[in-house]
């Protein structure tokens, strides 16, 4: 029997459509590998982010405590040796506390703002409230963490 004329079943190499497949496979798997880096990188802005604006507001908690929440504590006066802060415009107390102040502290080249208030709930006892409230990204979204303590008159 001839060869000749019958298909022949042994080719070797890859078809266009084998290499196009493969070459998309590896695409996608390079960016989902990208896209996960990009999200992990931002994810660990934030909790750094996070984490720094609960450091500041433990900061102001614990020494306005240590003053025994008195009403003329000055973050400005008290942290300025080591902390790029500034007193602030602006800035309320929630419903029922008086507004202690509102102050700038740039970390890192952001700008956190703790807002300081207080309130008498019994006699010879002050609840301490701090608020650091920062912008989150390049938008108008900010932000918030809360801490609350108490002091003895």
């Amino acid at each position: 029997m001839s060869t000749y004329g019958q298909r022949r079943t042994d080719r070797r190499g890859t078809s266009l459509v084998e290499v196009t497949i493969g070459l998309l496979v590896f695409t996608i798997t390079a960016l989902g590998s990208l896209y996960y880096r990009y999200a992990t990188a931002l994810s660990q802005q934030i909790a750094q982010q996070q984490l720094t604006a609960a450091d500041l507001a433990v900061t102001f908690i614990e020494a306005w405590q240590g003053v025994n929440g008195s009403i003329t504590f000055d973050p400005d006066s008290e942290f300025s040796s080591y902390l790029a802060i500034t007193p602030a415009a602006g800035g309320s107390a929630p419903s029922g506390y008086t507004l202690r102040g509102t102050y700038e502290v740039v970390i890192r080249d952001r700008t956190y703002e703790p807002r300081l208030y207080w309130k008498d709930v019994a006699s010879g006892l002050r609840e301490l409230g701090v608020a650091v409230s920062w912008p989150v990204g390049s938008g108008g979204q900010e932000k918030t963490y809360r801490l609350t303590a108490y002091a003895r008159l």
